[in-house]
């Protein structure tokens, strides 16, 4: 069994286990050893008045499909300008229609609005 825990990620693991590298039995022997912290968790209640929408900063900045390096500051200035533009293009959509950006994490924007 492999001590590293960057195997037993819940995210990843079962990556790792399609390349050998862990067991299901191991993945399972480690969960059951981890000490139980439910007393640390705390309630979050959601203003039930509230909607919320989560997406992906992928919608949110339309990106080039190329996938090569601007070589030319020109070139990263524009692409820099068209991604800002877009952005902006989306939020002004959103808010259109009630959405108010209420926090970006990681990867994710989650907007709310206010149920009618």
């Amino acid at each position: 069994m492999q001590d590293n825990e960057e195997f037993f990620d819940v995210r990843i693991y079962k990556r790792y286990i399609k390349e050998g590298h862990i067991t299901q039995k191991d993945y399972e022997k480690h969960v059951k050893s981890l000490p139980d912290v439910s007393d640390k968790a705390i309630s979050l209640v959601i203003d039930e008045e509230e909607e919320y929408k989560v997406v992906s900063t992928d919608v949110l900045v339309k990106r080039p499909q190329d996938h090569d390096i601007a070589v030319y500051k020109e070139e990263a200035d524009s692409r820099r300008e068209n991604a800002r533009g877009s952005l902006e293009d989306s939020l002004v959509s959103l808010g259109e229609d009630g959405w108010e950006l209420a926090t970006i994490t990681g990867e994710f924007a989650i907007f709310k609005k206010r149920v009618s």
